[in-house]
């Protein structure tokens, strides 16, 4: 599982540092999580990407700066 995880993200960053003649916005090579999460979808929007996963059958939501790597924040998705 954790070797999925590492080709998954693996395969984010390459997709995302890909050139692009419409963006000049520069990545970061390397984002550390804080806790690791199965990542289902990545947005960028603003020069934030969001990643939705999957953490402890909860669905969370990480906000990281596109440039820095930095994480903004985080939000956990609780079902009632």
């Amino acid at each position: 599982m954790f070797l999925g995880f590492v080709a998954v993200f693996a395969a984010i960053i390459y997709k995302i540092n890909e050139p692009s003649d419409d963006e000049g916005v520069i990545f970061a090579e390397t984002i550390v999580l804080p806790e690791p999460l199965d990542i289902r979808s990545v947005n960028l929007s603003d020069g934030v990407l969001t990643l939705v996963g999957g953490q402890g059958g909860a669905t969370v939501l990480v906000f990281v700066d596109a440039q820095s790597g930095e994480v903004l924040g985080t939000s956990r998705v609780l079902s009632r």
